[in-house]
């Protein structure tokens, strides 16, 4: 494991799933190439190394994503922390190649599992959805089949309370005629908040789209979003050990 890290405290794990949105494709600057301390990224060779953005690997247009700023905030939030991240998203791909058994589920599961060997897992982060919002069918079927992803992930990894954070589709794909049912997948998403243990939604409300990108969030925006599933974490420990935000 990568030694860029001043801390001896467990390594903190987050297997990041999911499609392009999830995989980043906001502009990277100078700054977001910085690695910063404390935070290691499982990288395409299965190695921990300590690195900046981009982190996904899927597509020449990997950039800034929203994983990178969660594990900022967390580490800020308390700077002994030790986060992992574990990219696993592909661009393109719909929610049919992440069902139990498929080719994406099972290779996230077999780097999850190569990675959890020397880290504890925290979180699943999910941001999916714009490809199955292309047609009535799998937006409609949605909430059902997300339900079994949960399930799954939980039940091979062992993890059976460990948060799975799922991101809104991006607000303005709701007006795009490209995704006529991004609406339908989004209210899919949140009908399983009442149904699912340790299931939270992460709003995409305000958030913006890049230059002449209508289905991608800038940059800006991902590193929002990624505050805001940090957030959202954050809200579940302290509901967890009884306390009350602040």
């Amino acid at each position: 494991m990568n030694s860029a890290t001043s801390s001896s405290a467990p390594l903190e794990c987050y297997l990041l799933l999911g499609q392009s949105n999830m995989a980043g494709r906001g502009l990277v600057q100078e700054e977001d190439k910085k690695p910063v301390r404390n935070i290691l990224v499982f990288d395409s060779q299965d190695k921990w190394v300590n690195q900046g953005e981009p982190i996904h690997y899927d597509h020449p247009r990997a950039g800034v994503g929203l994983g990178m700023a969660l594990a900022k905030q967390r580490v800020k939030r308390n700077p002994q922390t030790r986060i992992g991240l574990i990219p696993c998203a592909v661009g393109g791909t719909p929610l049919a190649l992440w069902q139990p058994g498929a080719d994406l589920y099972l290779k996230s599961i077999r780097r999850a599992k190569l990675a959890l060997s020397g880290g504890m897992l925290r979180g699943f982060l999910w941001h999916q959805g714009e490809q199955d919002s292309l047609e009535s069918p799998t937006a409609h079927s949605y909430a059902e089949r997300l339900t079994g992803v949960v399930a799954a992930y939980r039940e091979d990894l062992a993890a059976p309370e460990v948060p799975f954070l799922a991101g809104e589709l991006g607000r303005f794909l709701e007006q795009n005629p490209k995704t006529p049912f991004a609406t339908l997948v989004n209210q899919q998403i949140h009908s399983l908040v009442s149904s699912i243990h340790r299931f939270a939604v992460i709003s995409s409300e305000g958030l913006s789209h890049g230059h002449e990108d209508p289905l991608h969030f800038d940059a800006k925006s991902l590193q929002e979003l990624g505050r805001r599933y940090e957030k959202e974490l954050q809200s579940i420990s302290l509901a967890s050990s009884g306390l009350k935000k602040r």
